[in-house]
């Protein structure tokens, strides 16, 4: 690792340029520096700007894209860097327009700010985990249309932004400081993050001091980036933020602006990119951590029916201010939700109290006088935000029933029903704390399963049904396990590699060799367009630098990969078209991995079908691309990351299943780390380990996984809960380890909790 002292006009993109020869790896240096407080006094929080006078560590990259290390870890707050020398230090105003910089590539194509970036990808994240907990052996994960691909590669590097923490962190601050002070405060007029803090400015004079904040002006506060961002959260008193519609107006030398939207007040934004602006406003608001109090609509009536419900609320209501935010016309709502209501409209409002003019290159907020360069989300862009900021594909709300299994609701049926409760008064749930996905809880007295003599015996506790494995008689044929003949990409460990090369790579050029022979591998036998690999891959901005790069660096996988026995290369040069494909040779243990899942599920021989699961989980050697600090967005972004989990969960419960009934304990738990390496978060596998605890009569084990499973959910959708048929299973296992005597209905308990259809062959990987 060296150090870099920023001078002026430089760019994480050109220091990743100048440092290694590669624009594109800038997530690389953000990474090993985001979050860290500097020798000025002020923290680094927003990748597409960097300050003359900063120390910035430059990791050094190996040829996989890993650092060399020294850094701090991914979304870690380091303390302060030790700085260049005093010779070296650039006398500058921190929030000078010297350390302004342009929006970074990425933000230019996605037209967001770096605030609404990690939202959406905070987001995004949140909910794939969700999905993959929720997600029941042999469910086919619905995968990414294209613009959700492109959306979610652009996205990948703001997954952990500190801007979004140090908002939110104010946000629940103030909140104490408001909910206890005397005489009340005024409201809240914006809200500025930056590199020296978070500062908010109250419509009156605050005569008194706000606990942990620092008077700036007679009407402006800031909370210091000085303040320790990792301990903060455990000084708080409610958590609760003091407004939860929050609204990105935009970012200027001085950081992110935002509006904070109380009950009963409206922001207009008008002029020609209004709606893109609305667009970028309404994705971003419904992404706060506390989005689950918030109802974000455009129907007057379902706005109507849950601001009932949020000024029906009792004094102990979670969040104060508006929890409805309604986007449309306020002359539509009822005069009774006026009042309890948030309004975002485009429409010109003689007395709204922010009205917001905004053009392709400022908007202006009136009265305010702030003038910023505001987000504009492109139309085209909306139905891929949508996609992955909800929890189902279509945009639909989701439930799910005692199974996990999940059903969405049609949004026009929604809000017909949201503007019939209104106009019949209903107190419909609307508008109340609740969670994504409703689940029943089990009962508290379980109901045992009798069986008849005549029906012989209940079947083993653990064991692994044949009709479950096999599955039923018209299966299609399932391909068998490509054997690996050449090299071999290793995607499934936490540094990427090739084995197998016949040359050396350059050391330039390395790194993105390998991406690309990856990427070209797991696309196999397909053939990817030299456009496709310039944005993907090599992620450039500046096309003709991109086809250079593309050039020189399919000139070196080509060497480095060399010919097959019949002289051939095992790259071959572009078609006419600017096509791309890998011979057949190149295997990569991924695909390998899936196929040999794909067949021991299918298979019909016990046998063969624990060889072939154990051969897939084999080839897991670590958690895939962890190691990464640059590139492979494509990985995560196309689904791949989802489609090579999903076959990794149903192979290791079928296996876990396998070998219970054989008692492998030791199996048993080995299949169950592997894939727990690649997905963490699936009560599948929860369902699986207690399985494995009970059968080795561990009972403190068994409880610690229920716990673990509870506590998954809750990170994963605030107040929700594991399914019914997780429950009923603790409950049954926790009742056979207690000893309670009814063995043979606690086996036919269990069958009847088995009997739950499910598949056991995933799909096969496709590509985007």
């Amino acid at each position: 690792t060296t150090r870099h002292v920023v001078a002026r006009g430089d760019t994480l993109a050109s220091l990743a340029a100048a440092h290694y020869g590669d624009a594109s790896s800038w997530p690389a240096i953000a990474t090993a520096n985001l979050g860290r407080l500097m020798v000025d006094e002020t923290r680094f929080v927003d990748p597409s700007v960097i300050v003359p006078g900063w120390s910035l560590e430059l990791p050094t990259l190996d040829a996989d894209g890993r650092t060399g290390g020294g850094t701090t870890p991914p979304g870690g707050h380091g303390p302060a860097s030790p700085g260049p020398p005093a010779d070296e230090l650039i006398a500058a105003d921190p929030l000078s327009s010297a350390g302004a910089g342009l929006p970074l590539a990425e933000l230019a194509a996605a037209g967001v700010s770096a605030l609404v970036a990690g939202l959406l990808a905070r987001r995004a994240r949140q909910l794939r985990r969700l999905r993959a907990f929720l997600r029941d052996e042999g469910e086919e994960s619905p995968g990414p249309r294209e613009r959700e691909a492109d959306l979610g590669a652009l996205l990948a590097p703001f997954e952990r932004l500190p801007l979004v923490d140090m908002v939110e962190l104010a946000a629940r601050k103030l909140g104490d400081a408001i909910a206890t002070a005397d005489p009340p405060h005024g409201a809240v007029q914006w809200l500025r993050a930056g590199r020296d803090g978070v500062e908010v400015r109250f419509s009156e004079p605050v005569p008194v001091d706000v606990p942990g904040w620092r008077r700036t002006g007679s009407s402006t506060w800031l909370l210091p980036a000085t303040v320790d961002i990792e301990e903060l959260p455990r000084t708080l008193d409610r958590g609760e933020p003091w407004c939860a519609v929050l609204l990105p107006l935009g970012d200027d030398d001085r950081g992110t602006w935002l509006l904070p939207v109380a009950a009963g007040t409206c922001v207009a934004v008008v002029g020609p990119r209004a709606e893109d602006l609305v667009r970028a406003m309404r994705a971003a608001v419904g992404t706060w951590s506390w989005h689950e109090e918030l109802v974000v609509t455009d129907r007057p009536g379902e706005a109507a029916v849950a601001a009932g419900h949020a000024t029906g609320r009792s004094a102990g209501a979670r969040l104060s201010g508006s929890t409805v935010l309604f986007v449309g016309d306020p002359e539509t709502l009822p005069a009774t939700a006026k009042h309890a209501c948030a309004v975002l409209t485009v429409r010109q409002v003689d007395d709204a109290d922010v009205t917001v003019v905004v053009d392709s290159r400022a908007a202006s907020a009136h009265p305010l006088g702030l003038t910023v360069r505001p987000p504009l989300l492109d139309p085209s862009w909306k139905g891929a935000v949508d996609a992955i900021a909800s929890l189902r594909a279509d945009g639909g709300a989701a439930a799910t029933d005692g199974r996990g299994a999940t059903e969405a609701t049609d949004e026009r049926t929604e809000g017909r029903d949201g503007d019939d409760a209104a106009r019949r008064g209903d107190t419909d749930a609307r508008g109340t704390p609740r969670p994504l996905v409703q689940r029943r809880s089990a009962p508290a007295t379980l109901r045992v399963v009798e069986r008849d003599a005549a029906d012989g015996a209940p079947p083993d506790l653990f064991s692994w049904a044949g009709a479950q494995v096999a599955g039923p008689d018209h299966r299609p044929e399932t391909p068998p396990t490509p054997a690996r003949e050449g090299p071999e990409v290793r995607l499934l460990a936490s540094v990427p590699g090739i084995v197998g090369l016949q040359g050396e790579l350059p050391p330039k050029r390395a790194r993105r060799a390998v991406e690309l022979i990856a990427y070209l591998a797991m696309h196999a036998p397909d053939q990817v367009t030299g456009d496709r690999l310039r944005t993907r891959v090599l992620g450039s901005a500046d096309a003709d630098a991109a086809a250079k790069t593309l050039f020189n660096t399919v000139g070196a996988a080509r060497r480095a990969l060399g010919a097959a026995p019949d002289g051939e290369p095992l790259l071959p040069p572009a078609s006419r078209s600017g096509h791309y494909h890998l011979s057949p040779l190149v295997t990569v243990d991924a695909l390998r991995a899936c196929a040999a899942l794909r067949e021991g599920l299918a298979s019909r021989d016990a046998s063969a079908s624990v060889a072939s699961l154990r051969e897939g989980l084999e080839l897991v050697k670590g958690e895939p691309l962890g190691g990464v600090l640059t590139g492979y967005s494509w990985w995560r972004a196309e689904g791949h990351e989802r489609r090579v989990a999903d076959a990794v969960v149903d192979g290791a419960c079928a296996l876990v299943r396998a070998a219970l009934a054989s008692g492998q304990l030791d199996l048993a738990r080995w299949a169950l780390a592997r894939a727990r390496t690649v997905e963490p978060y699936s009560e599948s596998l929860t369902r699986a380990a207690m399985r494995v605890a009970a059968a080795a009569g561990d009972a403190r084990r068994l409880y610690a996984e229920w716990q673990e499973c509870r506590r998954q959910m809750d990170e994963l959708d605030p107040g929700g809960t594991p399914s019914e048929r997780t429950e009923q299973l603790y409950a049954l296992l926790r009742a056979q380890l207690a000893g309670d005597g009814a063995q043979v209905a606690l086996q036919a308990s269990f069958a009847a909790i088995d009997a739950a259809p499910f598949k056991t062959v995933p799909s096969a990987p496709s590509t985007v």
